[in-house]
């Protein structure tokens, strides 16, 4: 007898596909654009690892794609384009707790 243990990665998976069709097109254009800009980055790093400029670029890769995508997000909202935000966060931190065990 096989029991089926449900597999939490995957399963975020499947619910990522199934919402795929709510997603706007300039918000998926965005994050795929800014996937290929990380990748050919850390590319661009790996193939010249000589060249300074490329170096400290592809090192800093992740904070240069916030910074990218946060300007196109803030130019956006500047010029009247909604993008999903989080609608409230709550401040502070959680209580410090002892585990269980």
């Amino acid at each position: 007898v096989t029991t089926h243990v449900r597999r939490p990665f995957l399963q975020c998976i499947k619910d990522t596909c199934k919402g795929l069709d709510t997603v706007k097109f300039h918000v998926a254009a965005l994050g795929i654009g800014i996937i290929l800009l990380v990748e050919v980055m850390r590319w661009a790093k790996a193939k010249y690892p000589k060249n300074g400029v490329l170096n400290f670029l592809g090192t800093s890769r992740n904070a240069i794609a916030v910074m990218i995508a946060g300007g196109v997000c803030a130019l956006a909202l500047h010029f009247g384009e909604e993008f999903p935000r989080p609608e409230h966060i709550p401040s502070g931190l959680k209580p410090i707790v002892v585990p269980d065990f």
